[in-house]
């Protein structure tokens, strides 16, 4: 499960993303439990309701890092789709020309780069960002 806090829920559901419709739950309490298993803290989540605008959520990481693909890959939404290349080693960036270079020679090139190397993969996410 992953929380996903009022600010980052407030941008999901700019985006059209409510996590209640993929599985989040809204956090009620969270209880801490020490090294031994006991409670040393318990917190109340319904003040939050009164101080933040959008709801904390636990969401199933699995869901959510689908949906979150699922709409920046989409070809219906605003501005320019997201490709994303998996299992793509890469032997250099250039930060400054947003370049990239595969260990299989391949170049890519975009407005922006996001690399996120997962505990067995690595995945790139080249963003063409529209003008």
């Amino acid at each position: 499960m992953v929380h996903l806090g009022p600010n980052a829920n407030g941008l999901m559901r700019r985006w059209g993303l409510f996590a209640e419709t993929f599985g989040g739950c809204e956090m009620q309490t969270r209880v801490d439990l020490d090294p031994g298993g006991n409670q040393s803290q318990a917190h109340d989540f319904s003040l939050l309701k009164q101080r933040w605008q959008h709801p904390w959520h636990l969401v199933p990481r699995v869901r959510l890092f689908k949906r979150l693909r699922e709409a920046a890959t989409a070809e219906d939404r605003e501005g320019i789709p997201v490709v994303v290349h998996t299992v793509a080693e890469i032997a250099s960036i250039d930060c400054g020309a947003g370049r990239l270079v595969l260990v299989d020679g391949a170049s890519v090139s975009a407005d922006v780069l996001v690399g996120a190397d997962g505990a067995h993969v690595s995945t790139y996410l080249p963003l063409r960002i529209r003008r």
